[in-house]
């Protein structure tokens, strides 16, 4: 009988020997034994199965993996050792790699980051900060919003607001979850508050955590039986009289209400001789800063530092002097002081801010209106004002005119003498360094240049050196300068051809070219003979004498030639028959046959129907075969300049007028010279080819009936003898038919009487953003040129360039103030005076120059071109258009040059944007750079205004300069004055700065105006009031341009009086196109699509009224003038 055995718990136990039960000490595997701990590899199962013996377990199992010489165990996970984008698991000793899963994408534009395996949304950057894609994160800007990154969007929305782990929690900051305090029935309570429930008074409340607990009031046990329980009380009483009470030594009745003597935020209540006290309950304050409000702390102020303040006070911060706190809503808030920004280029620095009441220049600060010499220049002095420093020259007061100043010294001496980089002792004399024809001496200061003698010379026609002395290298011959070698015609024998050599001059008759005609002839003034006499040239053919021809430009224009005259006219049609056909061909329809007046002619037979022998008639055998009469009028030749005594009407065949004498040859002097013929003013005459060629004129049609046509003397076409059908326009008789021009854009005519007038409609103009509309001298509508910039020269005198520059310059000379330096398209000299005080001046005339024009805007508004005085308005095509509006002559060019001139002393130039960069003078260069608009002839930039300006003074051969004039100086006028007049300079220029310039400060820096205008009134002396007025103006005119409407001017401050009893008044800025009795009824929009040009102040008619021969009418009051269309 076989032992039992016990239940083993391996896989593979083996019996040892001498035993019957087997054990797990030892493994049997494939009927062979191992002991433990053995490692085998069982047969058949290749090189990557181990097995090994463990306490009687075995199995076929390959627990490691050997990869990329590393060992790794049976389902270990690692990353790929070169593809970190594949992750390998080793199973059963083989490893298995697969690519890294990237999560899902819901964004686009997705990128992969360098040394990452998966694609990513962008990131996003978001107040100055960057978040990546899908991050969750608080908003900078709200604290109550939640912001994810989404695709490099930030999406924010408000936050989520988290569960709070209390019943009634306070409102937060954003949400209600503060559990340190409760929100019951309406009402905030601080965190352990008790309080009575707010609806029924026999239950007590408490406010634990956010959470409010309320119980039934425990009532006290009472000694009596039969209790009673009170209306409106929680608690049954024994029926005895209740007791009063004493608190603090202070009676009470029975259920009074008071407050606790000792604390007034302590409400009590007497209840049957007990007194219960408690605290008056307190709503929390949301608030940083809240104050003390009898028994509660509130957000009506802010208590800091110990002090309350109230809602909206601001006050210094004591940490930070250049902070300011306020109180806002009971929290208080500090912050760094706003400072304004500064319009001066000096500012200093105060505690806090820049301030323009002083100047930092150079390292050091100086109080406003201080004056200190310049660290760069010991020669110059500075001036601080509101924040600018302006340095000019020391004014030095030697008597002579070249002074020689020593090094280290501001000023000259006259004991010798400064000329052209030269220094000369007193009697010293030299040849002259800026004119070699020129010898120059000095005498106490002053240097005095004499041209040199010219030496004498053998040539008869020397020419002139740069002396003008004479040289034979070249030669000078009736008023010619001619090179050596050159040859030229001879300036009063054009037959002979001239020649230079050394300084001698030989002339020779020239060859003449054949002619081709058998009796040529030599015209008088003429050198060569030409075919003449009996030849006519017409469009470049000649044509025999007595010949006749058809014109080829116009088939029925009749030409012939008659004493070497050729006359054309358009053949004249006579039809005396009463049957008519038209032949093909022909110019006039002909007679149906051959018979007149019952007479039968045959071919070739003429006649002079009614004996006209102007009229002729002849019997022609037509193409057709057929007899036809062709009828004409007899075409005479014309006598061209024949003097009318001499004119014979009794000629061969009393038809056609004669000449007494010759007529006039056609020279080569009169080639394009045209006259009417004496005898014929119908004809026109014109000297061409060598030959006068008379042209017939064709007269218009007329409106009026036959009988009322009347040919005027010495006129050729008939015109309506209608006399009285005059019109009076504006003063001016006009005729009948008669058209005149009002302006560029107006043209009338006399109708029966009627004056008609039309006005031009310009299209709509669309300017780019840098170019303005402009108008040309002579054309109506406008154009659009490049954006002008202007220069203003104003009071004594003041020059704001293009570039916006301020310079003061007071030169009494004449000077360009600005030309164009590139292709000369025009020049503009001003001429100043110093009005008899020393040192200053104003601006007296203005001269222009442009293509061959000059104009001359002198004082009192008198206007002069080419020399010679006009009235106004004047129009010069194509150059120039001249007006007057109210008080400012306004001159209008074909380029875009515009200059509006006050008529006493404010000037101001525009010019287009096409001449950027291209112009020089005291206006600058116009390149947008004002710091080298003191660039001077020579191209340097100057460091002085007075040797700027005085580098563009006009030299006197120029014709337009000054013999004896007083050049500019650096001179301070309130200096001069004394600080009186400096003082009261200040007070008047101070309008500038007031509220009745206000609304134009921030559009035109009153700054540099106010300097001006400082100026100015030191150095106007007596007539302070007219430059006070001159500065305003000129503040007052930048302002309208800048868009600006002011109303300054008042009944004591520079009031203008206009003709009250003509009906006028003043305006600031009228219209530049006023309403007259002509445009009144023109169509709406016409008058405005023409009208660019700038409004002036002036005397102006009201509303109501139109302008009518410079009075102010009721429109009523117009005469009769029809508008129409074009």
């Amino acid at each position: 009988m076989d032992a039992s055995c016990p239940p083993l718990r391996c896989s593979h136990p083996a019996t040892p020997r001498g035993q019957c039960c087997p054990t797990c000490d030892q493994c049997e595997y494939e009927r062979r034994v191992y002991v433990n701990g053995d490692i085998f590899n069982p047969a058949g199962s290749g090189p990557c199965v181990q097995c090994s013996c463990k306490v009687g377990l075995c199995c076929a199992e390959c627990e490691r993996c050997t990869f990329d010489q590393r060992i790794y165990s049976n389902r270990q996970t690692f990353t790929h050792p070169d593809q970190p984008c594949h992750t390998c698991t080793c199973l059963e000793g083989t490893v298995q790699c697969v690519r890294r899963a990237c999560p899902p994408l819901n964004c686009s534009n997705t990128h992969t980051p360098h040394g990452e395996c998966c694609p990513k949304c962008p990131d996003c950057s978001f107040e100055n900060r960057v978040f990546v894609d899908g991050e969750v994160f608080p908003s900078p800007v709200s604290v109550c919003e939640e912001c994810v990154c989404v695709s490099g969007r930030v999406d924010c929305h408000a936050s989520e607001c988290p569960r709070p782990h209390c019943t009634t929690p306070l409102p937060g900051t954003c949400c209600q979850n503060n559990c340190n305090g409760c929100s019951y029935a309406g009402k905030e309570y601080p965190n352990g508050q008790e309080f009575l429930h707010p609806t029924d008074n026999c239950r007590t409340c408490h406010c634990i955590n956010g959470n409010v607990q309320c119980l039934m009031r425990r009532c006290p046990p009472l000694a009596c039986s039969i209790p009673n329980l009170l209306p409106g009380e929680c608690c049954p009483q024994c029926p005895v009289p209740p007791a009063d009470c004493v608190y603090e030594g202070r009676p009470y009745r029975h259920t009074e209400r008071f407050y606790d003597p000792t604390d007034p935020c302590r409400s009590c209540l007497c209840t049957n001789g007990t007194s219960r006290c408690q605290r008056k309950p307190c709503p929390l304050a949301h608030c940083s800063h809240p104050i003390q409000q009898e028994c509660c702390r509130t957000c009506d102020g802010c208590l800091y530092e110990g002090r309350d303040r109230a809602n909206g006070e601001s006050w210094g911060d004591v940490s930070d002097p250049c902070g300011v706190c306020v109180c806002r809503e009971g929290s208080v808030h500090c912050e760094r002081k706003r400072c304004p920004a500064v319009s001066c280029p000096y500012p200093i620095q105060r505690e806090c801010c820049l301030a323009c009441d002083g100047c930092m220049y150079g390292g050091t600060e100086y109080p406003d209106g201080y004056e200190f010499l310049s660290g760069q220049d010991p020669c110059r002095v500075c001036t601080c004002y509101v924040g600018d420093v302006v340095c000019s020259q020391l004014p030095c007061y030697q008597d002579c005119t070249h002074p020689y100043k020593p090094p280290g010294q501001c000023c000259g001496e006259c004991n010798r003498c400064s000329h052209g980089n030269v220094v000369l002792i007193s009697g010293q004399s030299i040849l002259d360094p800026t004119d070699p024809c020129s010898e120059c001496s000095c005498q106490r200061g002053e240097v005095v240049c004499v041209k040199r003698r010219c030496p004498a010379v053998s040539c008869p026609h020397p020419a002139l050196d740069g002396c003008a002395c004479g040289v034979c290298d070249g030669c000078r011959f009736n008023g010619r300068d001619c090179s050596n070698g050159e040859h030229f015609p001879h300036p009063s024998d054009h037959c002979q051809r001239c020649t230079c050599l050394n300084g001698g001059v030989v002339c020779v008759s020239g060859s003449c070219p054949p002619v081709v005609c058998a009796r040529p002839v030599v015209p008088p003034g003429e050198c060569c003979p030409i075919c003449r006499g009996v030849w006519c040239v017409y469009d470049g053919e000649e044509h025999a004498e007595g010949s006749s021809w058809f014109a080829d430009s116009t088939p029925c224009m009749s030409c012939m030639c008659v004493d070497g005259v050729t006359t054309c006219s358009e053949v004249r049609c006579l039809s005396p028959c009463i049957n008519t056909i038209t032949v093909p061909g022909e110019c006039c329809p002909v007679c149906a046959d051959c018979v007149f007046e019952g007479r039968v002619y045959g071919p070739g037979d003429s006649f002079h129907p009614a004996d006209d022998p102007c009229h002729i008639c002849t019997c022609e055998v037509m193409p057709d075969g057929e007899q036809h009469l062709r009828c004409y009028r007899k075409q005479c030749p014309s006598l061209v300049d024949c003097v009318k005594s001499n004119i014979l009407f009794s000629g061969p065949d009393s038809c056609c007028p004669v000449c007494a004498q010759p007529l006039s040859n056609c020279t080569a002097t009169l080639i394009g010279n045209e006259v009417l013929a004496t005898d014929d003013p119908c004809f026109t005459c014109q000297c061409k080819d060598l030959t006068w060629t008379c042209l017939h004129q064709s007269c218009p049609p007329l409106s009026c009936r036959p009988e009322e046509h009347h040919t005027p003397p010495d006129s050729c076409c008939p015109v309506c003898d209608d006399s009285g059908a005059q019109c009076v326009y504006q003063g001016s008789v006009y005729q009948s038919n008669e058209q005149w021009e009002v302006d560029e854009c107006t043209s009338c005519t006399c109708v029966f009487g009627d004056v008609h007038c039309y006005s031009q409609r310009c299209p709509p103009l669309g300017c780019a953003a840098d170019e303005t509309p402009a108008v040309i001298p002579g054309v109506c509508c406008p154009h659009c040129i490049p954006r002008p910039a202007t220069c203003v020269a104003f009071g004594d005198p003041h020059y704001r360039t293009f570039d916006g520059r301020m310079l003061h310059f007071q030169g009494a000379c004449t000077y360009i103030l600005s030309q164009d330096c590139d292709g000369g398209d025009f020049s503009i000299h001003a001429t100043n005076d110093d009005r008899g005080r020393k040192g200053v001046s104003w601006t007296k005339e203005v001269t222009v120059f442009i293509g061959d024009v000059v104009v001359q805007l002198l004082q009192d508004w008198v206007v002069r071109v080419d020399y010679k005085v006009v009235t106004l308005p004047f129009l010069k095509e194509p150059y120039i258009y001249l007006e007057r509006q109210t008080n400012t002559i306004l001159l209008n060019t074909n380029i875009g040059l515009k200059v509006l001139w006050s008529g006493r002393s404010h000037l101001e130039v525009s010019i287009p944007g096409s001449y950027k960069g291209h112009t020089c003078g005291l206006c600058g260069n116009f390149n947008n750079y004002p710091q080298d608009d003191l660039r001077t002839p020579a191209g340097k930039v100057s460091q002085s205004e007075a040797d700027f300006g005085n580098s563009w003074k006009v030299s006197v051969g120029s014709g337009n300069g000054s013999l004896s004039c007083q050049p500019g100086e650096d001179i301070d006028p309130c200096k001069a004055a004394g600080y009186q007049a400096r003082k009261s300079a200040n007070a008047r220029c101070r309008v500038l700065k007031s509220a009745v310039f206000h609304t134009c400060h921030h559009l035109v820096a009153p700054e540099p105006w106010y300097a001006a205008c400082v100026y100015d009134l030191c150095a106007c002396g007596a007539n302070a009031d007219e430059c006070l007025c001159d500065a305003l103006e000129a503040y007052a005119a930048q302002c309208r341009e800048a868009g600006a409407r002011l109303s300054w001017r008042s009944s004591s401050l520079c009031a203008v009086g206009c003709p009250v009893e003509r009906g006028f008044v003043f305006d600031e800025c009228g219209p530049p196109c006023p309403v007259t009795c002509v445009n009144r009824d023109v169509p709406l929009g016409v008058i405005e699509s023409h009208c660019f040009k700038p409004c002036v102040p002036g005397c102006q008619c009201p509303a109501g009224l139109v302008l009518h021969n410079n009075h102010c009418v009721p429109p009523e009051t117009c005469p009769k003038i029809i508008h129409g269309k074009s």
